[in-house]
């Protein structure tokens, strides 16, 4: 697992995943990537590619990341394509869910658990969401 730093795109399981759905800019790829996590708490790269599919959801909903950079090409053009599309309204809700399955059970919190940049990340990450709820 290489992982260079705490953020939504800062490891090669997320940097792999949004090249996934820059071939395929979909909401159902993104949903898929969201319930794998879901189902499946325990594997490390998918908790990333799910934390990085929250973070184009909340994106999408209008909120920039931390650091803006982070709106690289190819995901810049994602989120173009995704923009003309309507949010399925439930989109936020199954976001949240993944998140608390990586926080509650996964090796990935594991993993991070001493780290206080990636936990306020992910707090902020939800907060976003939240707000993307209402």
């Amino acid at each position: 697992m290489g992982t260079w730093a705490a953020g939504s795109f800062d490891n090669d399981a997320s940097f792999d995943w949004v090249i996934e759905l820059s071939e395929n800019p979909s909401f159902d790829f993104i949903e898929h990537t969201l319930q794998v996590t879901i189902d499946e708490p325990r594997d490390p790269d998918n908790n990333q590619s799910a934390i990085a599919a929250c973070e184009v959801v909340s994106i999408l909903y209008g909120h920039i990341p931390r650091v803006p950079e982070e709106i690289f090409f190819p995901l810049a053009e994602v989120v173009k394509v995704l923009e003309q599309k309507p949010i399925p309204k439930h989109l936020a809700e199954l976001a949240l869910k993944a998140i608390e399955s990586v926080e509650k059970e996964s090796e990935l919190r594991e993993l991070w658990q001493d780290d206080t940049e990636w936990k306020d990340d992910i707090n902020a990450l939800k907060a976003k969401l939240k707000a993307g709820q209402q």
